[in-house]
């Protein structure tokens, strides 16, 4: 008797292993375009229509597995996804298989322009993991070109999420992928394309990674050193430097679109320029601002009594080269004159690059020759008093002035009681003045003309005493007449 159960449970297990073996066999797998499982979430969105009935790819895969029933090749598939059913296309190459056009988006990878500290450029990649949970501001979402209006939002799209490939028909879905950085677009293409190139090809993405700090060396342009102030506004990036460094600098790592303008005001000695740039094309904004080297010739050991000045900034003569702007400039030269500073030389001149101005100064003695006057002559030139020193020379005593500066001056000079006032070139002037003498000269007197005036004035006073005593003897005579 128990000999016989033994028999009936063993038959019994066999036959129960032989159903689930034939059932293992008769289960039907579903895979997508590529040959991989669907995972249980994809599988839950799947329905299958026979005729009128509708079935759940559980159901369905029931249905399939019951030998009895009869499921004819024509059947559709539909993809519930995000809120729309999309037919499949499928292909049942045997009958554990079905196929279904189904892809997942997968992990794309994106090319992108990075800059250094140098602002030197090189190339990062980003997978599109790496986008979407990296990356702030930065948002993936996938477009169907088929339906306008359909948008796959950022946070749907992630490298397991499936589309559908092709509708049922067979016409292929048309997708694109869209990458933003705030409101600006960065990618716009198409993933049909993206699923056509190879795995590790990857697709270039407008987008600049920049660093905190941008040494930007074109700031300065063609004269390091030079005092520019620049501010470059990118969004709500603000750049600045601390003159005269060239490095920029921001409040931490950020990126910014590459087609996307920036704009930069460069200040310079007082002159503001505005430009707009991408932000791989900030160095167009390079200032013309070049560096013109000043040689004062003839200075010795006069240096300094000179001051030079252009567009009224001194001059270091030490290191006599000026950060210009191109265009027109003027230049000063001024000398301190007995403790007076006075213009020697005003020039105007146009810079369209690099360049040297040799500025000469010429010294030369004013010489002054006196005759009729023993007087220290005083000297004036431009108003200011010029020592005069005498010196004896072959011809006589000459007086002389230590070395001026060649100009042209107004020159004043007393001699004596005698004042000259004129205009001229201090170079190689020599002066000669000769006043007009005034002399009283005693001879021995001669006898002659003495007697004859003292002879003269004897018969004058004889005449007059005659006169005199004829006058008072006419009246008697008369008296005696009557």
């Amino acid at each position: 008797m128990d000999h016989l159960a033994r028999v009936l449970l063993a038959i019994a297990l066999a036959t129960a292993l032989q159903a689930s073996l034939s059932f293992q066999e008769s289960q039907v797998s579903l895979l997508d375009v590529h040959g991989n499982p669907l995972p249980p979430e994809v599988k839950e969105s799947l329905y299958f229509c026979v005729g009128d009935a509708n079935y759940t790819a559980s159901e369905f895969m029931e249905l399939l597995g019951n030998a009895t029933a009869k499921i004819p090749n024509n059947f559709t598939v539909f993809y519930s996804f995000n809120g729309l059913n999309w037919s499949v296309k499928y292909e049942r190459p045997n009958d554990t298989t079905i196929i279904l056009n189904l892809r997942m988006i997968g992990n794309v990878s994106f090319k992108f322009t990075a800059l250094d500290t140098s602002y030197a450029r090189r190339s990062e990649t980003l997978s599109l993991l790496d986008v979407v949970s990296g990356v702030p501001e930065l948002h993936v979402s996938v477009q169907s070109a088929n339906l306008t209006s359909f948008v796959l939002p950022p946070d749907s799209c992630k490298p397991d999420t499936y589309l559908p490939a092709a509708n049922g028909s067979g016409a292929p879905y048309l997708w694109r992928l869209l990458i933003t950085y705030g409101s600006d677009i960065v990618l716009n293409e198409s993933l049909n394309r993206i699923w056509g190139e190879s795995a590790l090809t990857p697709v270039d993405l407008a987008l600049v990674k920049i660093p905190r700090e941008l040494n930007l060396s074109w700031i300065a342009g063609e004269c390091p050193g030079a005092g520019v102030r620049v501010t470059i506004t990118c969004g709500e990036q603000v750049l600045t430097n601390e003159p005269p460094s060239t490095i920029v600098r921001a409040r931490s790592e950020w990126f910014y679109p590459a087609g996307k303008i920036c704009r930069v005001r460069v200040a310079f000695a007082g002159v503001e320029r505005m430009c707009n740039a991408s932000v791989l094309d900030l160095e167009k904004c390079k200032p013309e601002i070049y560096p013109v080297e000043v040689r004062v010739i003839g200075l010795e050991d006069r240096a300094g009594l000179v001051e030079v000045a252009i567009d009224g900034s001194l001059l270091d003569l030490q290191n006599p080269t000026a950060c210009l702007w191109k265009g027109d400039h003027t230049l000063k030269l001024r000398y301190n004159f007995s403790g007076t500073w006075i213009a020697l030389t005003e020039k105007s001149f146009r810079v369209e690059a690099s360049a040297s101005i040799p500025v000469r100064i010429n010294f030369s003695r004013i010489e002054l020759s006196v005759r009729g006057c023993t007087r220290i002559p005083q000297l004036q030139v431009n108003g200011v008093d010029v020592p005069m020193t005498k010196l004896e020379r072959a011809t006589g005593p000459v007086y002389a002035t230590d070395p001026l500066p060649v100009m042209d001056a107004n020159v004043t000079l007393k001699v004596c009681n005698a004042t000259l006032a004129f205009r001229a070139r201090t170079e190689n002037l020599t002066l000669t003045i000769a006043l007009p003498e005034a002399r009283l000269e005693f001879e021995k007197p001669n006898p002659f003309p003495l007697i004859a005036l003292l002879a003269l004035a004897l018969v004058q006073t004889v005449l007059v005493a005659y006169a005199l005593v004829a006058v008072r003897r006419w009246p008697r005579c008369s008296t005696l007449a009557r």
